[in-house]
């Protein structure tokens, strides 16, 4: 970085670079997994936002297997967990809980067996369905139990609001009596 600016008017930080560092910066639009942070934002578990970046890797396939030596280096964790039932119930249950809960994904995992040892976990995963926005409920002024809009629809000329109301409750309460007898 030849430049750090800090521009806190704006909330921004400005970055310079050399020119030996910008043929490296334009590969990483080829060279990484793109997600929206809104589908990690809320995970608590602290390996939940790394599984699910090594899932998305493979969106396309929906399939995902992983030799646990190799993800243990991924995370880190080489020297935890011996037992395959602590790293079960340390690292992936609460990861993937996380991914199901709070990700646009749900992922269903297994384990594989070489001989009598687990070496490998298998992931299935999917996209969920996308939520569709609820639509807001406007809350609509009434006067005598009646809305606003029906009474502008049925109000006669230079009738008061609240004497069309009284007046719209009774015509409708008699409707409702004759189609009863």
């Amino acid at each position: 970085v030849s430049f750090v600016e800090y521009l806190p008017d704006d909330g921004k930080i400005r970055l310079g670079f050399s020119s030996k560092i910008i043929p490296y910066l334009s590969q990483l639009s080829r060279e990484f997994t793109r997600y929206d942070l809104e589908h990690v934002g809320n995970m608590t578990s602290i390996y939940g936002i790394r599984f699910y970046e090594l899932l998305i890797q493979w969106k396309s396939t929906g399939f995902r297997e992983i030799k646990i030596i190799w993800l243990k280096k991924q995370l880190q964790i080489e020297d935890k967990y011996k037992a395959i039932k602590d790293f079960k119930k340390n690292v992936i249950e609460p990861a993937i809980n996380d991914i199901n809960t709070h990700s646009n994904y749900n992922v269903e995992w297994t384990q594989r067996k070489t001989g009598r040892r687990v070496t490998h976990l298998t992931f299935i995963f999917s996209e969920k369905s996308p939520k569709t926005p609820a639509k807001p409920k406007i809350k609509e002024s009434m006067i005598d139990g009646v809305a606003e809009s029906v009474i502008k629809l049925r109000a006669r000329a230079g009738e008061s609001w609240a004497a069309a109301a009284f007046r719209i409750k009774a015509e409708d309460a008699k409707a409702a009596a004759n189609m009863k007898s």
